[in-house]
């Protein structure tokens, strides 16, 4: 059965509607262009070769996973730099990559901690690719928010699971 998406959209129309909800971030020209330059960074980003080679994620989920992400990041970020925008949609579209793969990252992460503590590249692809592009998202925060973000990062369950 086909999800009933007008059905869907209406009830979040009426909610908003009924709570009396007015976006007063940006105006509709400084919304366009956050969402434009975080998805055009994203998407130049995980159209390098290398990111394909190693990510092997369909150009279609690819897409979707790209536009979901920066439409959160663009909407819940909204008093932060384009620069960090579009550092952290492609943070967190490697988190959902990560999250819809169905991959046994078993094998890849015997060494993970080894590898962690030694400064070795890590074994499991997604690992490769995050610890390469991290101290882009991390150069936007102090010490602390760079530890809690590092630590929320390595407490990505599904990837030891």
């Amino acid at each position: 059965e086909a999800f009933p998406t007008e059905y869907f959209l209406g009830t979040a129309v009426r909610l908003l509607e009924n709570v009396k909800y007015r976006d007063s971030n940006y105006t509709r020209e400084e919304r366009v262009e956050n969402l434009q330059y975080a998805y055009n960074k994203a998407a130049a980003h995980f159209a390098q070769e290398r990111q394909q080679q190693i990510l092997k994620v369909s150009p279609k989920r690819l897409e979707a996973s790209l536009r979901t992400i920066v439409g959160m990041v663009v909407y819940s970020w909204a008093k932060v730099s384009k620069e960090l925008m579009a550092d952290l949609s492609i943070h967190y579209t490697y988190t959902l990559i990560l999250d819809d793969s169905e991959d046994d990252p078993h094998p890849q992460m015997l060494t993970y901690f080894d590898d962690l503590q030694s400064g070795n590249p890590q074994k499991h692809p997604w690992w490769m690719l995050v610890n390469e592009h991290f101290p882009n998202v991390l150069r936007h925060f102090g010490p602390f928010c760079s530890l809690n973000l590092i630590r929320s990062t390595l407490d990505c369950k599904s990837i030891v699971d």
